[in-house]
């Protein structure tokens, strides 16, 4: 099965009452929720930590850093102009810069991200990580995804 989009939410729900503990006091619950897409079928994943760690490593912000920066970008097969799951004629790029990237918004990590890349002439190759052989194909220079850099 092909993943066709992931779509990742964030949320904040107010609690009727704070839940206090020796740390201190929650006045919300946080939920990641992510939605899988792929043709007709879908599926919802939901992780529903503390906003910040207290009694476990998992919170709300570092669930959702890891779903859109790692596992996310693992599943699409490089940078492109549009939305390929909304434009039909969108074109992938084989190769992009850092500014493209961050003057066009295709938003494929983190701006900062991109820019701490640029500056330091790290390249980047967006690929799916899934599929079969990408891994080494990228590792012995066959083009695979896009490269980002200069």
């Amino acid at each position: 099965m092909k993943i066709d989009s992931l779509e990742i939410f964030h949320v904040a729900m107010p609690l009727i009452y704070p839940w206090r503990t020796a740390y201190g006091a929650d006045y919300d619950i946080h939920s990641v929720l992510v939605k899988a897409t792929s043709g007709d079928h879908f599926a919802w994943a939901e992780s529903t930590p503390l906003e910040k760690p207290a009694y476990s490593p998992e919170g709300a912000a570092s669930v959702y850093l890891n779903v859109s920066e790692y596992f996310a970008p693992r599943v699409v097969d490089g940078v492109y102009d549009s939305d390929p799951k909304k434009d039909k004629n969108a074109t992938i790029f084989e190769k992009i810069s850092y500014d493209q990237v961050l003057n066009k918004k295709l938003n494929i990590m983190d701006a900062t991200a991109v820019v701490v890349c640029r500056d330091n002439n790290l390249p980047l190759r967006v690929f799916n990580l899934i599929e079969k052989d990408a891994l080494i194909n990228t590792m012995t220079n066959e083009r695979v995804g896009t490269l980002v850099g200069h």
